[in-house]
């Protein structure tokens, strides 16, 4: 395989900062740019930028590094539920400014491979009490009736993605992405996500304590580990094109008090659990793969336990 000239956008973001790694193991030359600087280890990007990537001006300064062969368009703001539930104006505008601007520059300096890591929060809410319990195939997005601005934004994203690819003939890959979690993702301050929020307050409890889960708990999620993400991203680029958006999530499902005292296990503390709040979001979601079995011939291994002790004891060594 000939060596590559990528640029990961969003390089110091989770998704991103791991894309960088995978990209140079593989023996790319990688260019990684972000607003900031990876939060909890430096990047192995041969080269780092920091920009602001909603100034156009700032962008082309980035794409003077290349000619990039392959952009990995991962830029945006993003968080956990509460998050996106409180600052979805600035989700709206920031990300898709991002975009905009990145596809712009692709078509532009005529780039031949986009990634586009979309979300499977673009999936609609389901339509009443009796369809509580959802399986997505890609398909079922419409009609379009997303739960959050964060997943309105992500469609019009996708559209965009889909006008470029037939006005411009750009090579875009979709990924809808289910649940991600692992080590160097967001544990605090309010962008986390359930798995390291749990792996936080588990590391943060003394036995017998009691542990707050949104909702009733019996709410389901199917979580996908990092590495199988990677993974799975690294194969949707790699395969012969064109190819349709894909889901890449996990099919096992777990409720939110059961992650609880899976995690609790992982730390060997007996713990008690307190369901706050109103439940925000699905009841239930989980990645149909079928197609992206039938697309790649591969699947996620989906070893929850595993992921989610590399996970909380990364935490608990950052609370040490």
């Amino acid at each position: 395989m000939s060596q590559k000239k990528v640029l990961i956008c969003g390089a110091s973001g989770f998704i991103g900062h791991y894309l960088v790694k995978k990209y140079k193991k593989e023996g790319h030359w990688v260019c990684g740019v972000s607003r900031n600087s990876p939060q909890y280890e430096a990047s192995l990007a041969h080269e780092f930028i920091l920009a602001d990537l909603k100034d156009p001006g700032a962008l082309e300064k980035v794409f003077q590094k290349g000619p990039f062969d392959e952009v990995c368009q991962c830029a945006a703001t993003i968080g956990g539920a509460q998050f996106i539930e409180a600052h979805s104006a600035q989700i709206l505008h920031d990300s898709t400014l991002i975009h905009l601007n990145v596809l712009e520059m692709c078509r532009k300096r005529g780039v031949a491979k986009i990634l586009y890591p979309s979300s499977a929060c673009v999936y609609p809410i389901p339509s009443s009490e009796t369809c509580l319990s959802s399986k997505y195939s890609e398909t079922s997005v419409y009609p379009a009736n997303p739960y959050t601005e964060y997943g309105w934004e992500k469609i019009f994203g996708e559209r965009v993605c889909m006008a470029y690819q037939k006005k411009y003939g750009l090579d875009i890959r979709i990924a809808r992405l289910f649940s991600v979690f692992g080590p160097l993702s967001p544990w605090d301050g309010g962008k986390e996500k359930a798995p390291s929020a749990l792996c936080r307050k588990i590391a943060l409890a003394k036995e017998g304590d009691f542990i707050e889960v949104f909702g009733s708990g019996e709410q389901k999620r199917a979580f996908l580990s990092i590495d199988d993400c990677v993974e799975g991203l690294w194969r949707i680029m790699q395969a012969p094109g064109p190819l349709p958006i894909l889901n890449l999530g996990s099919e096992t499902q777990i409720s939110m008090n059961q992650l609880a005292l899976l995690i609790a296990d992982i730390a060997k503390k007996k713990i008690k659990i307190k369901n706050i709040g109103a439940q925000i979001g699905f009841h239930e979601m989980t990645s149909d793969n079928r197609l992206l079995y039938e697309t790649l011939h591969w699947k996620p291994e989906e070893n929850i336990r595993d992921g989610l002790e590399n996970l909380y004891f990364w935490i608990e060594g950052k609370l040490i």
